[in-house]
């Protein structure tokens, strides 16, 4: 029976010594796997719409092109210092910006959060493996800052100003038809 508790410490210690249970065990907890979970809910529960009624079916080429802008504007701006990787994430101002021009029925703003933490997520593991020439385990430094890392603050910043977005163009769109929303009376 010894052997058995033996054989399971053994194997249960191997477990955690996998790089990518030590990994997640450190600051990538908050950084990576917590948002990534946030965004894995978005994905799975706020609706898109079917490709045939989907007013982003049309705009998915707009969406990629503009993907693919931030990622590249995060990838040149991205320089490092005695603390880090620094990248500018362009996508806080896009995101927000796409859902005033097309309105958060067409962009929900959820989806800034999700469009966000992709781009951060995919410069940073491009910066982290060309600083380090692809070897070793250079993805323990992506999100290595933990709650205090663009990868986790970034997200929620860019989905903060996309709601406030969403509030002004619906106030906006109020007021263009007419109604005083805010005194409570319709125009008739």
């Amino acid at each position: 029976m010894t052997d058995f508790w033996g054989f399971l410490h053994l194997e249960i210690l191997q477990f955690l010594a996998q790089p990518l249970v030590v990994y997640l065990e450190g600051p990538a907890l908050f950084s990576i796997a917590l948002p990534f979970l946030i965004c894995l809910w978005i994905i799975l529960h706020i609706p898109v719409g079917t490709p045939q009624n989907s007013p982003l079916a049309s705009r998915w080429l707009i969406l990629l092109f503009l993907g693919a802008i931030t990622l590249l504007i995060s990838v040149d701006s991205a320089y490092w210092s005695d603390r880090g990787l620094h990248f500018f994430s362009a996508g806080e101002i896009i995101w927000p910006l796409l859902v005033w021009f097309w309105g958060p029925k067409v962009f929900s703003p959820w989806w800034a959060y999700v469009v966000s933490f992709f781009e951060g997520l995919i410069s940073d593991v491009l910066l982290s493996g060309s600083y380090s020439h692809w070897t070793g385990y250079f993805w323990f430094g992506v999100g290595g800052a933990g709650w205090k890392d663009a990868m986790f603050i970034a997200p929620l910043t860019t989905c903060l100003s996309a709601w406030s977005v969403a509030g002004i163009w619906y106030a906006w769109s109020h007021i263009k038809e007419g109604n005083q929303f805010w005194s409570g009376k319709e125009k008739v």
